[in-house]
């Protein structure tokens, strides 16, 4: 029986653990375990290296789905912690979620690499450039809120087209111009004639705000 072919990086501790009951008791453990352990026992009671690489790739697939939930909680709560009041006052605490360390991703992964998905298409990133850019795109002064849309194909085209430019959408001068030149021609949205107010007493007329 082959122990790298039989177990993989994911039963390691279990391996060690059974390893340790074999060397103290013989008899305490399953039959069908002995080969394998005693082929362990010859590699000084460690396992080879093969299944060593496998503990790393599995500690990276673990790695990777903290990674995942974090791209999804934003997408779910980033509008939480959008920094939508331009006066600057603090809000309620943001969902939880927002924060890597709750998915116990520390300092010492930012700079490793992951797979974004969607986010970042056709690429790696590392954790701190996938961090950045969900904090951009949800968490500037835009809070959007679009989980809840049951079209999924809406969905799908909003959320692409937000984090392609992070929520940041700068026109060109010409267009700037001519938005500017629009917003000058629009009157006093204030100024609505006076009419009669059927609610008013008999006599009263309502009157627009004056300038």
């Amino acid at each position: 029986m082959d122990i790298e072919s039989t177990l993989s990086g994911h039963n390691l501790a279990f391996l060690e653990a059974l390893y340790e009951a074999y060397e103290n008791d013989p008899n305490s453990v399953d039959p069908q375990w002995v080969p394998i352990l005693r082929e362990l026992g010859a590699s000084g009671g460690k396992a080879p290296a093969a299944l060593r690489v496998d503990s790393r790739e599995a500690e990276q697939l673990l790695l990777q789905s903290r990674v995942d939930k974090l791209v999804e909680h934003y997408r779910l709560h980033g509008h939480t912690a959008a920094q939508i009041d331009p006066l600057g006052r603090p809000r309620e605490a943001p969902a939880t979620g927002l924060d890597p360390a709750y998915f116990g991703l520390g300092e010492e992964h930012m700079d490793r690499e992951f797979d974004p998905g969607l986010l970042m298409p056709g690429r790696r990133a590392t954790l701190r450039q996938i961090f950045t850019k969900l904090q951009n795109t949800y968490c500037r002064s835009i809070g959007v809120e679009y989980w809840h849309m049951q079209n999924l194909e809406q969905r799908t085209w909003l959320q692409a087209r937000m984090e392609a430019c992070e929520n940041k959408v700068v026109p060109a001068p010409a267009e700037q111009l001519r938005l500017l030149n629009q917003l000058a021609g629009v009157e006093d949205v204030r100024q609505v004639p006076p009419h009669r107010n059927s609610s008013a007493p008999s006599g009263s007329r309502s009157r627009a705000p004056s300038r």
